[in-house]
């Protein structure tokens, strides 16, 4: 009896040095809300079992479904939180594999909003700035270290974006100019975060000018 054990202990531990999961650890970054599903890389692969648990080894999911797809919406919502993942795997031989570690940070709603001119008389030349402004100084990333923003302008014609995280944009023409804030972030496996962007619309007109009056004299 004692021999049977030894091999079976053996059969498991060469078993699960050759079950290793491939690389899985590391950072994801989600929006508040947003649906996300995290996968083993085994593509090749197939196990008899797969058991998901939290940071506090709560099992969140075991059986033979290898995908793990949950919602999480922050409690506070301006508060950054991270949240933990583990997963392990179990062969036919019955032998579990070590655990893969993935963390996921879920980041808060960005908002915009742009100020500037909106009206210039016809036959002035449209110049000046656009700024643009986010709340992201406002938010509590504190769980989600590293994390920054960017803003993308549309609008113009030849218009260059400058200024803090580019948030300054030339006018030069009338039109609907847009901006678009995201979150900017460390090097990491992965990310959906566009439901995160903040976004805001600014629309500059040309008024009509008046006509030239005529003078006469009587």
């Amino acid at each position: 009896m004692k021999k049977m054990y030894l091999k079976t202990t053996l059969l498991c531990a060469i078993a699960t040095l050759a079950m290793v999961l491939p690389a899985f650890a590391g950072n994801f970054y989600v929006c508040s809300g947003t649906s996300f599903t995290l996968k083993p890389d085994v593509s090749t692969i197939t196990y008899t079992t797969y058991e998901w648990t939290d940071g506090t080894s709560t099992v969140l999911q075991t059986g033979a479904t290898a995908n793990y797809t949950t919602t999480v919406t922050l409690a506070t919502a301006t508060t950054a939180e991270a949240k933990t993942y583990r997963l392990r795997v179990q062969n036919s031989d019955g032998c579990w594999s070590d655990l893969a570690t993935h963390t996921v940070y879920v980041l808060p709603q960005l908002t915009a909003s742009i100020t500037g001119s909106t009206e210039f008389c016809a036959g002035v030349t449209i110049s000046g700035n656009l700024s643009a402004t986010t709340n992201y100084s406002t938010l509590n990333l504190t769980a989600a270290p590293g994390t920054g923003y960017n803003f993308s302008w549309t609008g113009g014609t030849g218009s260059v974006a400058s200024g803090t995280n580019n948030n300054t944009y030339s006018l030069t023409t009338a039109g609907a100019y847009n901006v678009s804030v995201a979150y900017t972030l460390p090097a990491n496996d992965g990310s959906k975060l566009s439901s995160c962007n903040g976004t805001a619309a600014h629309t500059v007109t040309v008024l009509t000018a008046p006509t030239t009056p005529v003078v006469v004299i009587e």
